[in-house]
């Protein structure tokens, strides 16, 4: 038997210092795409439920000729006590993080001044 096939055959510890230092970075690079994957598809959500939401804000509006004085997370859009009966919105939605959507009209029947945004989790 040769040494020189011994030691042919057999990776040293610089090879896996290499094999391990690339592995890494391919994890690693793997974990960022995986992690702008997810925030990508959360604002698409959000997008979406904010379009819903104007939406049924402006159903309520063309049937009763003014916004709901407030809307909850979870609860609905709906002019039931008031003029037309409708349901626009059965539950609104909430933020993929939990974050709860918040609206008020900028100006209520009483035409006191109010705001909309994002409030902190339930």
């Amino acid at each position: 038997m040769n040494d020189y096939d011994q030691t042919e055959s057999k990776i040293n510890w610089r090879q896996a210092i290499v094999l391990l230092a690339i592995t890494s970075f391919f994890a690693i690079a793997a974990s960022f795409m995986i992690m702008n994957a997810r925030k990508e598809t959360r604002d698409v959500k959000r997008i979406a439920d904010i379009r819903a939401i104007q939406h049924a804000l402006e159903l309520y509006f063309y049937d009763c000729n003014h916004y709901p004085s407030s809307v909850e997370a979870g609860g609905s859009i709906s002019s039931v006590n008031q003029c037309q009966g409708n349901v626009y919105m059965e539950s609104v939605p909430i933020d993929p993080n939990f974050i709860v959507y918040s609206y008020l009209p900028c100006k209520d029947e009483a035409g006191t001044d109010c705001e909309a945004g994002l409030s902190q989790p339930l």
